[in-house]
Parts: structure tokens; sequence; C-alpha cells
């Protein structure tokens, strides 16, 4: 995430803090009075990040905003006694898994209810066909975050 604060004249400080955590603080630059950037990693699930900045008049503006912080599903396969096992893991909640095997598709929400798998961790088990096997899998997290991986195996 970045956080840019700009002021027509001068910026004396800004400060920013997560939820209730203790603030950081950075002074406005000689070589860049008008503007002050950082950039902060958004920590991981629901939070609240405030941001204040001061210009040298003394005149504060404050904003809050809500990020949630999420990575990408992943995505293991690996073969197992003329299956493939396709192995999807998120921090949050998996919502969905597609995958096509050979031009044939599947979908954990074929009717695409938009319910969610509630889970962390979710495995599909596919038969492989003699000869050429590609795979094209996607996983969906809750957040709407998703992960793609193409493989192909020959059996």
């Amino acid at each position: 995430l970045k956080i840019v604060a700009k002021d027509e004249t001068a910026l004396e400080y800004i400060y920013y803090y997560w939820n209730e955590e203790d603030e950081t603080k950075l002074e406005a630059r000689e070589e860049s009075p008008k503007q002050i950037e950082e950039k902060i990693s958004i920590l991981k699930g629901e939070n609240v990040l405030t941001v204040i900045a001061v210009d040298k008049e003394g005149n504060e503006t404050k904003v809050e905003q809500t990020y949630i912080g999420a990575t990408k599903p992943t995505i293991e396969v690996f073969e197992e006694e003329g299956y493939v096992v396709i192995k999807v893991k998120d921090d949050n909640e998996i919502k969905k898994i597609e995958y096509t095997h050979n031009e044939t598709e599947y979908s954990s929400d074929k009717e695409n209810t938009g319910t969610s798998l509630n889970m962390k961790t979710a495995y599909c088990k596919q038969n492989l066909v003699s000869g050429k096997n590609t795979f094209v899998i996607r996983a969906y997290n809750i957040t709407g975050l998703y992960s793609e991986k193409t493989i192909e195996i020959d059996f």
C-alpha cells in the first residue's frame, strides 16, 4: 500500500497506524516539502489504517480506511496411482476450485451460486487418461484473489 499526502504549500509531517497500534511519524523532507510518500505492508485480515497529515500551519487532515490483507490461494499438483491430485490451500477460506482437463471443465460450484467451500485446504482427484493430460487449474478465495496453474502429464 502506498500512502501519499500532499499540500499546496508545505507539509510538516504525517503519522499513520493500524487499528490501535502505535503510530509511525514521518517528517516532510527538505527536497519534497509538499508531498510525503511511504510504502507499507497491509496486515493480514481486516484492519483499519488511520493516516493523519499536518501542514506547516498546523491544519490536520485525518483519513481512515479499512483494508483486507490476504494472499492468493496456493495450488499443488501431484500424481498418485493413475490419478492427479490437486491440493488447494488458503489462509482465509477457499471459495471455489475450477479446472479443465483435456478440454473438459470441472468446478466445485457448477451452478455458479457463489457458495463458498468453507475450507482452508481442499483436494480434488481426477483420473488420468492414456497419453497427454493437460490441466488448467484456478483456485479462488473469499477475498476475490485467485491463482492459476497449468500442467501437463504424460500417462
